[in-house]
């Protein structure tokens, strides 16, 4: 007996589907460098390894768009896709378009499971110039980095492919003055670069967001723009799913589950008591696309009108604790924000510290950011405030205090009780106003330009008929009640 292998394609593919003495007598007339050439050879054919969703399919389409939950492996299908677009097309130019320029270079680039570079295989690995924003492969293929924080950097170069990774937390500031939806975005100048060759394609990986410019963006690629307040077309059930919204555009969704097998133990333990059973459950882990709150009390286009690039003179700071009580800190997230009232009488939103946090770690992070904000006092709710029996002085426990005593015994904090006595909408109402009446501003920082897009996007995914609400919508409802709607003379409590 004795046996063929193909000239090109998945080798191992093949070996499977021969008799199994065909393929031992294969397998034994392989001469050592033979194996290893095709054990590198598979190894990096991407198409042994994705699942079928994670390959956007053949065909003249224009945009695909790859979207799911957190860890469900798009941007692998993202960085594979682009370096075979590298060698199909020798001596071409493609693009990389990400949120900010460390986002393109850490996750799209770098990263060392799932970027071009980790996935490239040794004999096709591009040269990456950091200061060009430049890749070459081997074959003269190149590809410039953009952020879609520079607009103006997609503008004109002329592109025969390109990949834009998660597309739906874009910020997307425009370059043409005045603001606005109607400014023109990296989004809309990447696009239209992408214009070279018989048919040029932009691949979109992303995780959907319901608020902002760029999750608007994402809605209207997949789901079609809004008519009458609703959208074109419903996304097919399934996971993973596709549909065509659009003779020239593809959508391929799946949830974070079907990569698991993929994912570390203390990666799925996170993500699921950060999300489930949150509003937020749907978008990060199951992919599914979300539109707009009906009634929700904060808009994602007015927070962004009215946020300011620095910080004013200030008249007081403080950091804000909505603490969580349990002593590993899962499924109850701690909310630690830090904001000024200035000497215009406005609120400005500097830091948002929350996150899943024992009491030992939220309280040592409210400390560094109470120090590094030179904060005057640190707000607590009067719902922190337990009683703990004691049969010898029965006296009160207060969780806050004896967390940040514990963890930092020698330091005077200065405190403010903060009262919680109506329920969640009517607290958050007034609080919604002075938003919309641009009496509070977001602080921009391009260090950290995500910093407070967690916030935010709580704020404005918050279903106001839901009596649960997320911990940091409490906390700044705090934070603004505390520095703008009530009497400025509050007393500051020595511990």
């Amino acid at each position: 007996m004795s046996a063929t292998f193909p000239a090109s394609g998945p080798i191992i593919h093949h070996l499977a589907s021969l008799d199994p003495e065909v393929m031992a007598v294969a397998l034994a007339e392989l001469a050592e460098e033979d194996a290893q050439a095709i054990y590198l050879a598979e190894r990096y054919c991407w198409e042994n390894w994705a699942r079928p969703e994670q390959v956007p399919p053949a065909g003249d389409w224009r945009i695909c768009v790859l979207i799911a939950g957190r860890g469900g492996g798009k941007t692998r299908g993202g960085a594979e896709w682009f370096n075979v677009k590298a060698e199909e097309n020798p001596g071409a130019h493609g693009g990389l378009l990400g949120a900010t320029k460390a986002d393109v270079r850490d996750v799209m680039v770098e990263d060392p499971e799932s970027g071009i570079l980790a996935t490239a295989p040794p004999w096709f690995r591009p040269r990456y110039e950091p200061s060009k924003r430049r890749l070459t492969w081997p074959n003269g293929t190149t590809a410039t980095t953009y952020s879609a924080d520079e607009p103006e950097q997609s503008r004109g170069p002329n592109l025969g492919f390109g990949w834009a990774d998660e597309l739906a937390k874009y910020r997307q500031p425009g370059n043409v003055s005045g603001g606005g939806k109607n400014t023109v975005t990296a989004w809309d100048n990447f696009k239209l670069a992408v214009r070279v060759g018989l048919n040029p394609q932009i691949l979109v990986t992303t995780t959907p967001r319901r608020v902002g410019r760029g999750a608007e963006i994402v809605k209207d690629l997949t789901l079609g723009p809004k008519v009458n307040g609703k959208r074109l077309i419903t996304a097919p059930p399934g996971d993973p799913a596709e549909w065509w919204p659009r003779p020239d555009i593809v959508v391929r969704r799946w949830s974070m589950g079907r990569n698991r097998a993929n994912l570390s133990r203390q990666f799925l333990a996170e993500i699921e008591s950060s999300y489930v059973g949150t509003s937020l459950e749907a978008q990060e882990i199951l992919g599914i696309i979300q539109d707009d709150v009906e009634g929700a009390l904060w808009n994602l286009d007015q927070i962004e009108e009215h946020a300011v690039p620095g910080v004013p003179p200030l008249r007081r700071r403080l950091v804000v604790v909505d603490p969580s009580h349990e002593e590993t800190g899962a499924r109850d997230e701690a909310g630690i924000v830090v904001g000024g009232l200035g000497e215009d009488g406005d609120v400005y939103v500097m830091d948002d510290r929350s996150g899943q946090m024992s009491p030992v770690d939220w309280g040592k992070t409210a400390i560094a950011a109470y120090n590094e904000y030179a904060a005057d006092a640190i707000g607590i709710e009067v719902t922190a405030v337990v009683t703990e029996k004691d049969e010898r002085s029965k006296k009160k426990r207060h969780v806050v205090k004896d967390t940040i005593r514990l963890v930092d015994p020698d330091q005077k904090i200065k405190w403010i009780e903060i009262h919680s006595g109506v329920d969640k909408r009517t607290r958050a109402e007034p609080v919604a106003t002075a938003y919309e009446r641009g009496r509070v501003h977001h602080v921009r920082d391009p260090r950290h330009p995500n910093r407070l897009a967690a916030l935010e996007d709580e704020l404005a995914s918050w279903d106001p008929t839901v009596k649960k609400s997320p911990n940091r919508l409490d906390t700044v409802v705090h934070l603004v009640t505390e520095l703008l709607l009530k009497d400025q003379r509050a007393p500051l409590i020595a511990r």
